[in-house]
């Protein structure tokens, strides 16, 4: 059994020895892959004739010389360029399972190509026992399908035998997906910014407490939501908010309680839900839904990444600031928002509220780019590999079958193949990098949000942060270059080495009848130089007589 690295690896070998088959059978019907030995037949006969004259020995040489090359093209025929059903990848002899587990993907599943589990199957996907689909039962050469084999099962050993991963990457990437998609929750969320967390900004400012962290200075700070000169008992919503119902002894302004029967929560109260009525939830709530819907496993996945933070109520706050970050809020008062427009231009207090958190940053914009080589390298590995298996009858073919291809085009699989070790390798020095850079795991959330700077009242990358994550983004994508780079070029310098040797082997494969019946002329020579020699030194002493 192959298993390869994810469902893409998978279709794109099959189809990559589907083009090799198609590929062989052309070169075979039109007669090129016949060129070669037509070519080894002119050659020798070329060769021996600048030779001159040719006696038996020299015509036995060029005929064993001819036998040697031959026997080598017809080995590699058979083992290498011949598809053989023998070797032949089936549904029932492959599958993929990805390495890494994802937040998407929690328990990546063993696949086949029948049931990929992905939307490949559209495309490339065959119905178990249908002999006509594509992929079904490629037949490959015996030499390549044991290339393949190992290729794959040496990476895999290797990915295994090293350290498990936590996903770190996985948990950045999902946390950008987090969005409020509800427009009735984003107009709430609005109006909780506009209605309480400005006031109190606002009031924090004029107060200044040295102690402060800036970290907390978010919709749900724990200085807000605690002390009563902000939202605990000072702060309360400037309209009735539905499900919290009338308090008269908060409701001060109604003597009696309103038609619709709700009241104007605490802020305290409309952030964590505080006395709302049955079924009704706390603006908290609803945003905690809202990365539920739109980021699927983030919060369980935050809680096993960071382990440091205990209680799952930080958690979920950890959630909700991304959320927040994602989606900036904007006053609801709509005078402001018209002078903001004017200010800013069409849209301009989305796109200002965006350029304060910082999602238009350099530091962003590396993070995509870097984010996107990851997804794309293991896309692209697949795509070479199925280059290499599609185009291999050609370097058959112009190689004139020699040994020194097998060993070229098994070098390539290899090193190709075992570029997903490499990346591995790559993402655990990002992790060991990420924990060392923030040793202390409770704030670890430098690595995605800002904060607010309580001098200007304006939003900050984080402390240190900046730097530290763009220096973190260039060894990573550095290490995702250069460490398959590096492995390419040895095994590269190996490959060459190793078809040299090779040829020098097919060379020396001959030698020996070349080397008989060279010292057999060269015998012979001397025999008849000895014999010539003898009847002169006769001949000249009847002379002499």
């Amino acid at each position: 059994m192959i298993t390869f690295d994810s469902p893409l690896s998978l279709f794109t070998t099959l189809f990559g020895w589907q083009f090799y088959n198609v590929i062989w059978d052309v070169l075979v019907g039109t007669g090129i892959a016949f060129l070669p030995f037509l070519g080894l037949l002119i050659t020798t006969v070329i060769d021996t004739r600048t030779e001159g004259d040719l006696t038996d020995s020299q015509s036995k040489v060029a005929l064993a010389r001819l036998e040697t090359q031959l026997l080598v093209m017809l080995i590699v025929i058979g083992f290498a360029g011949t598809p053989m059903d023998l070797t032949s990848f089936q549904h029932d002899n492959i599958q993929a399972r990805p390495y890494a587990k994802t937040i998407s993907d929690p328990a990546p599943a063993t696949v086949t190509p029948a049931a990929s589990d992905s939307t490949y199957d559209a495309v490339f996907g065959c119905p178990a026992g249908d002999a006509s689909c594509t992929g079904t039962d490629i037949p490959l050469p015996a030499w390549w399908y044991g290339v393949v084999a190992f290729s794959e099962g040496f990476n895999r050993a290797v990915i295994a035998g090293l350290p498990s991963l936590e996903g770190l990457r996985d948990v950045i990437a999902t946390s950008k997906l987090a969005n409020i998609a509800d427009p009735a929750v984003q107009a709430e969320t609005n109006m909780f910014y506009s209605q309480c967390f400005t006031p109190a900004r606002s009031k924090l400012q004029e107060l200044r407490p040295a102690a402060f962290d800036p970290r907390e200075l978010w919709l749900g700070s724990a200085t807000f939501l605690t002390q009563n000169r902000f939202y605990r008992r000072d702060l309360r919503a400037r309209v009735a908010i539905e499900g919290f119902p009338y308090d008269a002894s908060r409701d001060f302004e109604w003597e009696t309680a309103p038609a619709d029967g709700w009241g104007k929560p605490t802020c305290r109260q409309w952030w964590l839900g505080e006395g709302a009525a049955a079924g009704a939830q706390g603006l908290r709530a609803k945003l905690i839904d809202e990365v539920n819907a739109t980021a699927a496993g983030l919060i369980p996945a935050i809680a096993a990444a960071f382990p440091g933070w205990a209680t799952p109520g930080a958690v979920d706050n950890f959630a909700v600031r991304k959320l927040i970050e994602n989606n900036p809020p904007s006053f609801s008062n709509e005078d402001l928002l018209l002078s903001r427009n004017n200010y800013a231009g069409v849209g301009g207090t989305m796109r200002t509220a965006a350029r304060e958190l910082g999602l238009g940053s350099g530091r962003q914009d590396v993070l995509t780019k870097l984010e996107t080589m990851l997804l794309a390298a293991p896309m692209l590995q697949a795509l070479i590999k199925l280059g290499i298996f599609g185009l291999l009858p050609f370097l058959l073919v112009a190689s004139r079958y020699s040994l020194s291809t097998l060993i070229v085009g098994a070098v390539a699989i290899f090193t190709v193949s075992s570029w997903s070790s490499w990346w591995y390798m790559a993402s655990w020095v990002d992790e060991n990098l990420m924990k060392s850079f923030w040793p202390d795991v409770n704030y670890l959330d430098t690595l995605f949000s800002t904060h607010y700077n309580t001098n200007t009242g304006g939003l900050i990358s984080p402390v240190g942060g900046t730097t530290k994550f763009n220096l973190l983004n260039l060894v990573t994508a550095s290490t995702y270059i250069f460490f398959p780079l590096i492995f390419s070029t040895l095994m590269g310098l190996a490959g060459y080495q190793a078809a040299r040797a090779a040829s020098t082997l097919q060379v020396a494969a001959s030698a020996p009848a070349v080397n008989t019946a060279a010292t057999g002329a060269f015998n012979a020579g001397r025999k008849v130089s000895g014999k010539v020699a003898t009847v002169g030194r006769a001949s000249a002493a009847k002379i002499g007589k």
